[in-house]
């Protein structure tokens, strides 16, 4: 990637629509741990190669076009960024820890709903550490969804295509 950039003058334009694609490339797949199981043969073990989570791959492609954008945010995209990176960064106890009410009503709604799932268990009272990792996870993708969404939102706002918001030396756009 170093030499890419050695070889051709990048804009930040260029970068952000690089980025901007990315971004989309990802989410243009199922978000999802992507595992592949090999049978090695009836009486040995199976070889699971994992590869990317592009879940995670999201997250994390959200927050850096964020980063990328954050000088140019208006106070829309302040308050609607809030405490993303603070969500994202957070440990699955320290999730838990902030928002514990929130995390025991949707899996008491959960449990609600399909019942004939958690017939099985018999501790009702009590949160695994699975359900509220996987609670995480959902929050985090949801709201990557809604920062992605409201970034673009942000470069129509300011008119990007259009004007030179970013301040580029293109010799192009002075003939």
């Amino acid at each position: 990637m170093e030499n890419y950039y050695k070889n051709k003058e990048v804009g930040l334009k260029e970068i952000i629509f690089k980025h901007q694609q990315k971004c989309l490339d990802i989410l243009s797949k199922e978000l999802r741990l992507a595992k592949r199981v090999i049978p090695l043969g009836p009486n040995k073990a199976e070889l699971v190669l994992e590869e990317e989570d592009t879940r995670i791959s999201f997250i994390q492609s959200s927050q850096a076009f964020a980063m990328l954008l954050r000088p140019f945010f208006d106070e829309d995209m302040k308050e609607i960024y809030g405490d993303f990176d603070e969500l994202c960064d957070m440990f699955t106890f320290e999730f838990y820890n902030k928002y514990k009410e929130q995390i025991e009503k949707d899996i008491a709604l959960e449990k609600k709903i399909f019942q004939e799932k958690y017939e099985e268990e018999k501790e009702e009272s009590k949160v695994s550490i699975k359900q509220i990792s996987e609670l995480h996870l959902r929050y985090r993708i949801r709201r990557a969804k809604q920062i992605f969404k409201e970034l673009n939102l942000l470069l129509k706002r300011n008119d990007f295509l259009k004007g030179n918001m970013y301040d580029d030396d293109d010799e192009d756009e002075e003939d």
